[in-house]
């Protein structure tokens, strides 16, 4: 729905996404536009950075500094000095301040709030269900959950401070669409929590488990073991959401590629799916770059483990995908983990290495940017050091398939570092993953020929050879390395005889 901002000599087309003075178009990147435009849509209110990072940020983790930034970089793009803040003004301690005077032609407030309702909400809710269970452990589970699920694309959470509502789109207050419940009890040196999500629209419960563990590991370690059996659950009801409203919605498509990647795992098929979903996303909207930072991650993974060798363009498309996702969003964790990702995997270590860290300083519970690191180390001959990211990024992670990749990265670096028996449950763990996933099973041969074990190293060749009967010697090899795959292929081509 087209929505015009007019302040001063300044005007703003939501539907064009373009800041215009004096009729002239005004470069300006995209997070600092949408921050103009949400000030902008509220003339007069003080708008504190809780707010900003609810409406801009979208409810994601991002520093003071990040936010004065963009605040900076929108008094430049409207010409506000620092001496004469004529439209952004700072109260010092509290917030900003839009002071222009906006006139707005656009949609009426049910146009808009029928567009705020197709907008999925979180709502959480801690309950503490015996005095055993302190208020501040409560109030930390609430607050680390909430962190966790901010990652989650296109889902808002409700603000905690509200157990029915929290700001919607143009400031209208959002239904909650889904309800997480988290029942906190403890028994015998053990904590318990109950977990169920409900769809609020039909009242329906969507999903529950039941976790525990010993009381001296603190709050910490059951949070390990909530937010990754929730997140794919809760990432799935956000797509149906979305898809609900319209299939072929932009985020919905995204989404759903991410949940083919999640439930398929990596593999042709399943790269091709989500590739061809993502591509429906980017003709509808060019201006999503989660989208091309997943592509550039199929693309360079495809070519890392070798299932898109044959494809002289993957390595450029990877790159350029990269390089749009990075144009449009350079502050956000989950972009930046899979661009620096893709792009150390087609070999620029030198560019992407800093993009992870950076990711990690954005969020220290990225687990796709601990993998990355930890990959990345393995490409630098790093054994050591790629042991504790890549196990850091297996505790924290969703608990999907993408784990059977990860956990057959683990197993490959603790063989390297003759850590034998971590590297056969680290294989096994990642098998049991993934049905139809080559990659652990590969680091399974790779441990049992290190043992000398002929008999469990062609049970392992035969599941390889069972999920990927075309695997290629170059597949091998750029996974397990030269003098593994030199082993490892006379097994396979004596299995296919």
């Amino acid at each position: 729905m087209t929505e015009k901002l007019e302040f001063g000599k300044f005007s703003v087309d939501t539907e064009a996404f373009e800041l215009r003075r004096d009729g002239q178009h005004v470069s300006v990147e995209p997070l600092v536009l949408d921050l103009i435009i949400e000030m902008a849509r509220h003339p007069g209110a003080l708008r504190t950075r809780d707010d900003l990072i609810e409406t801009v940020w979208k409810g994601r983790i991002v520093s003071d500094t990040t936010i004065s930034s963009a605040i900076k970089s929108a008094r430049k793009a409207l010409g506000d000095t620092d001496a004469h803040k004529r439209i952004i003004r700072t109260v010092h301690g509290r917030g900003f301040q839009f002071v222009g005077e906006t006139r707005e032609q656009g949609p009426s407030r049910n146009e808009t709030q029928l567009q705020s309702l197709a907008t999925p909400v979180l709502q959480i809710n801690v309950v503490p269900l015996d005095a055993s269970i302190s208020p501040v452990m409560a109030r930390a589970l609430d607050g680390r959950l909430r962190a966790a699920f901010n990652r989650i694309p296109f889902l808002n959470i409700a603000a905690a401070r509200s157990a029915s509502t929290s700001p919607g789109l143009n400031g209208l207050p959002a239904t909650p669409t889904h309800h997480l419940e988290i029942a906190l009890s403890s028994m015998e040196d053990r904590f318990y929590a109950d977990i169920s999500l409900s769809d609020l629209s039909d009242g329906l419960q969507k999903w529950a488990r039941h976790v525990s563990v010993p009381s001296e590991t603190g709050v910490e370690t059951l949070i390990f073991q909530i937010g990754p059996k929730a997140e794919p659950q809760i990432l799935k009801a956000t797509a149906e959401f979305l898809a609900a409203h319209d299939q072929t919605e932009p985020r919905a498509l995204v989404l759903r590629a991410m949940q083919v990647i999640a439930e398929r795992g990596w593999n042709p098929k399943s790269i091709i799916a989500a590739d061809d979903l993502l591509d429906q996303a980017i003709a509808k909207d060019k201006e999503i770059p989660l989208a091309y930072a997943m592509v550039s991650l199929m693309n360079a993974i495809g070519y890392r483990v070798g299932m898109l060798r044959q494809d002289d363009n993957v390595v450029k498309r990877a790159i350029d995908n990269a390089e749009l996702a990075l144009s449009l969003e350079g502050q956000d964790s989950s972009v930046l983990g899979l661009t620096g990702c893709a792009l150390c995997d087609v070999g620029q270590l030198a560019r992407g290495e800093p993009i992870i860290d950076r990711a990690l300083d954005l969020d220290p519970m990225n687990g796709h940017a601990y993998a990355a690191k930890g990959a990345a180390l393995m490409m630098r001959g790093d054994f050591d050091a790629a042991l504790a990211y890549l196990r850091k990024s297996i505790e924290i992670s969703p608990a999907d398939s993408r784990l059977a990749v990860w956990g057959a990265i683990l197993a490959i670096a603790e063989l390297k570092c003759g850590q034998l028996d971590a590297a056969q449950s680290s294989a096994e763990q990642a098998i049991s993953r993934d049905d139809v996933n080559y990659l652990p099973r590969l680091a399974a041969v790779a441990l049992y020929l290190v043992r000398k074990d002929a008999s469990a190293t062609n049970r392992a060749v035969k599941e390889v050879l069972r999920v990927h009967p075309g695997i290629t010697s170059d597949e091998v090899l750029f996974f397990v390395g030269k003098d593994a795959r030199d082993a490892i292929w006379p097994k396979i081509q004596e299995s296919r005889a």
